[in-house]
């Protein structure tokens, strides 16, 4: 499997710094670029709008426009903390203003708490490392390890898992591709042998209204498929915990837009896995920062620019939103101590990628390539039969090919249709601000033309698909992410015991399948360590009161949680307790391979093992 990134923590920075192409009415800015010492080990050169008042020349406002990513969000906007909030921002307040009330509202309502780096007494920590880069015009990419050092955030559950269970009984039981998808063929050269035509082929189609509809009656079918039955979990599911269908519903509440997102799969040779998820959505809130570098205070009267007031989504073009009022926008006038900084939201971003500028682009030569693989399936005979040979990663006793464990599926070559790739689209969300410019001691500073840096921060878990652990919080009343869990043990065959630690005494845990697979626990333990160093075991107990032991084991599926609590002895108090060690024995499997095999005597009839 490859790595998948749990929390994507960017903080993509679009500086925008300019020369005002108008004379201001008083004061002006210039370019400059500076050296900012952003970590211990990291530096960047960071270009931003450096601006002088004509009555007051000795006060100084540097400004920068940036997009912060989720993560980066949740620091800054939401009461988060991070090591280096201090040395980019300064003394930081926010403007409350209704991109920040809207910002916060999705927080509130669909954001989850995420704990990384070192783990602290207040509440347990994370096993998630993270990153921190730059990408600018001033410097090549590098990137320093921040695992050490503890970030809190949050996060909006944007992979959201959408099976097309028509299309995929469609692809396993018929000769011919569902006619609902499009075909992106390979980048790359074509090979030799015939199977190399199949190499990176992916099958996609768009989001539509419809499937918002149908997605927990697809899951539940899709479970269903996997060998789900009633009296199988349900006594002991946790109501529903993924947010990420509803958080979708809420954003499209006032209209889909066009090509918003794609459901995508891999269809090729070896790892066979037609999951069709919904192309991964990121999000991201761009902002303005105003900070005093001066030795003395700035009193801000105005923000002048244009606001959208519009709900929903809708696209975003090169960036910004057209805006539909300018003039002063509406907010509270402020006064900057030095060394002070206010930062602006202007905008939620719904996109692919934190900075549109580096999304890949497709070359000529790569879509020649992608044009000759589909040629080359054309230029045979009419009704011929491709067929490509799937590997499962578990154990069975079929035979589909020479090879155990394979499996063919067989597509005419009528059914294939030419290469097509589907359009990244970035969407703003609900209110917008564009900000032009303020007003101070009677001066008017103009920003417009802007240049843009990036700089980003990551947090990445484990690699591999694998169920979610959350460990709750006393001190917050809340759920805590922790990160991935069994990560390695896709499949029976590498059943696998992981030990988790944190700090304190943590009484509750849940675990979550947030992805199309299915977990299966047969074991369960935990203990805690004592202020004198005595490790004790616990028992543990499902919601309902009912015993771990008794109900071991247990099989978790998509969009399923189970809670377990811990109970200390008596005479024993939390306390005391220094650390918490949760123990997890079990295995994962990916609903496609789990499907597939299941799908072997159908497939029997029709398919010879001959190749």
């Amino acid at each position: 499997m490859l790595r998948q990134p749990v929390v994507s923590f960017a903080l993509a920075a679009f500086l925008m710094l300019t020369v005002s192409s108008h004379q201001a009415v008083a004061g002006q800015c210039r370019n400059e670029t500076r050296l900012l010492q952003v970590t211990t080990a990291q530096s960047a050169h960071l270009r931003e709008l450096s601006c002088r008042f004509d009555r007051n020349a000795s006060a100084t406002l540097h400004v920068q426009f940036q997009r912060l990513s989720e993560g980066a969000a949740g620091v800054l906007l939401n009461n988060g903390t991070a090591p280096w909030t201090s040395r980019v921002y300064g003394n930081a307040t926010v403007l409350d203003n209704p991109v920040l009330r809207q910002y916060r509202e999705l927080v509130g309502k669909f954001g989850t708490p995420v704990r990384t780096g070192t783990r602290g007494a207040e509440e347990p920590g994370g096993a998630i490392s993270g990153e921190f880069g730059v990408v600018g015009l001033a410097q090549p990419q590098h990137a320093g390890s921040v695992g050490s050092q503890t970030v809190e955030t949050f996060e909006l559950p944007l992979r959201i898992d959408g099976p097309l269970v028509e299309e995929i009984q469609h692809i396993l039981t018929q000769r011919t591709w569902p006619p609902s998808l499009q075909f992106q063929y390979s980048f790359h050269e074509i090979e030799t042998k015939q199977s190399s035509l199949f190499d990176q082929l992916r099958v996609w189609r768009y989001l539509t209204r419809a499937d918002v509809d149908r997605m927990e009656r697809n899951l539940r079918r899709y479970n269903s498929l996997v060998g789900k039955t009633a009296r199988e979990f349900v006594q002991y599911r946790t109501e529903r915990f993924s947010k990420a269908l509803p958080l979708l519903r809420y954003l499209i509440a006032d209209g889909l837009p066009e090509r918003f997102r794609h459901f995508s799969s891999t269809i090729g040779e070896g790892c066979f896995q037609i999951d069709f998820s919904l192309n991964w959505i990121e999000f991201a809130v761009d902002v303005a920062v105003l900070r005093n570098r001066s030795q003395q205070p700035i009193s801000i009267g105005k923000f002048l620019g244009a606001k959208d007031e519009r709900k929903g989504l809708r696209e975003l073009s090169s960036g910004q939103n057209s805006v539909a009022q300018t003039g002063p926008l509406t907010a509270a006038s402020t006064k900057l101590q030095p060394g002070e900084s206010i930062v602006v939201p202007l905008r939620l971003v719904f996109g692919r990628s934190i900075n549109e500028d580096v999304y890949r682009t497709v070359s000529a030569e790569q879509r020649q390539i992608s044009e000759k693989r589909y040629r080359r399936i054309q230029a045979t005979r009419p009704g011929t039969e491709f067929r490509i040979v799937m590997q499962t990663e578990l154990t069975s006793d079929q035979r589909r090919g020479r090879q155990p464990d394979t499996y063919i599926v067989l597509k005419t070559r009528e059914s294939f249709t030419p290469h097509s790739e589907p359009e990244e689209r970035a969407h703003s969300f609900g209110p917008v601000w564009d900000l032009f410019g303020i007003e101070a001691a009677g001066e008017e500073l103009s920003f417009v033309n802007p240049e843009r840096d990036t700089i980003h921060f990551t947090v990445a878990s484990g690699a591999g698909s694998c169920p979610i652990l959350y460990a709750w919080s006393e001190h917050r009343n809340r759920w805590v992410k922790r990160g991935k869990v069994l990560h390695a043990a896709q499949g029976k065959t590498k059943l696998q015991t992981e030990t988790v630690s944190f700090d304190g005494f943590v009484p509750r845990f849940l675990l979550s399948e947030e992805e199309l697979e299915v977990a299966h626990i047969s074991g369960l333990a935990a203990s805690v360590v004592l202020d004198n160093g005595e490790t004790i075991w616990l028992k543990l107990r499902l919601a309902g009161g009912v015993a771990t032991a008794a109900a071991l084991p247990i099989s978790i599926y998509s969009d399923d949680a189970v809670e377990f609590a811990l109970d200390l002895p008596d005479g024993i108090s939390a306390n005391r307790v220094m650390q918490t060690r949760l123990g997890l024995t079990g295995y994962y499997d990916r609903y496609s391979t789990v499907l597939l095999v299941r799908s072997g005597a159908q497939r029997q009839r029709t398919v010879r093992g001959d190749d």
